[in-house]
């Protein structure tokens, strides 16, 4: 009892997410286009 951390006390790892603009191939802003640059190099 009391040997592990709960889940709760670790910080869950962030997700790589992307705007749905760039997914669907029509950008909507400029900044999507530089993740979208970003993610290809």
């Amino acid at each position: 009892k009391g040997l592990t951390e709960c889940y709760e006390c670790q910080p869950k790892p962030a997700q790589k997410t992307f705007p749905g603009c760039t997914i669907r191939n029509t950008p909507s802003e400029p900044i999507h286009c530089i993740v979208w640059a970003k993610y290809l190099f």
